[in-house]
């Protein structure tokens, strides 16, 4: 009877050791984007209202940076969807080496990112972004052997959180206004709106 417990209670905790493992992994595959690995917009919405909370109650500038890839259409009907999908991912990798280990990353939707940056003002916002923006544009991406020359334009927006439900929502907005005033200035460019 004893050994027979001792089997029963291995298989047991063999069986949650599995459970917690497919939970966790579950969450992983809810919080990312598969393509990229960066957080997915959801997840982002999610820890964006924890860092608007504490920007508020610390008086601190959160800084947010929506980037675009420029004529990325371009690069899928020339060069076909996979290709498309690498240079995703490669724009991800490169714009999250400039980033701190504090900021975050996420794939907002199509080939658009955004980063969130707290304790960050809107020129050491804009300094990032031109970082980024280079780090892109100065070397193509290579793709099967192939140099694909892409550029990125980046809208920033940074201010103190304010009070209410649709406080995360207007900051992407300035960000994105922000993103649309650099596309139609000619892209390949950083625009910051306080």
């Amino acid at each position: 009877f004893a050994v027979l417990a001792v089997l029963l209670l291995n298989s047991m905790g063999f069986v949650l050791m599995q459970m917690e493992h497919a939970v966790s992994q579950q969450h992983e595959l809810a919080s990312h984007d598969r393509l990229t690995v960066l957080y997915n917009r959801l997840a982002l919405m999610e820890l964006m209202d924890h860092h608007l909370a504490l920007a508020r109650r610390r008086q601190s500038p959160l800084a947010l940076l929506m980037l675009d890839i420029d004529h990325f259409k371009v690069v899928n009907d020339q060069h076909g969807h996979l290709v498309g999908d690498e240079v995703l991912r490669q724009v991800a990798q490169r714009a999250q080496t400039r980033l701190r280990s504090a900021d975050m990353l996420a794939r907002f939707g199509g080939e658009e990112f955004l980063a969130l940056l707290p304790a960050t003002t809107i020129e050491g916002a804009r300094a990032v972004a031109e970082d980024i923006r280079r780090a892109v544009g100065d070397q193509p991406m290579v793709v099967n052997g192939v140099s694909i020359p892409v550029t990125i334009s980046i809208g920033v927006h940074a201010s103190i959180p304010t009070e209410g439900p649709t406080a995360a929502e207007s900051m992407i907005d300035r960000s994105d206004q922000a993103l649309y005033q650099a596309k139609h200035q000619g892209r390949n460019r950083v625009v910051a709106l306080a």
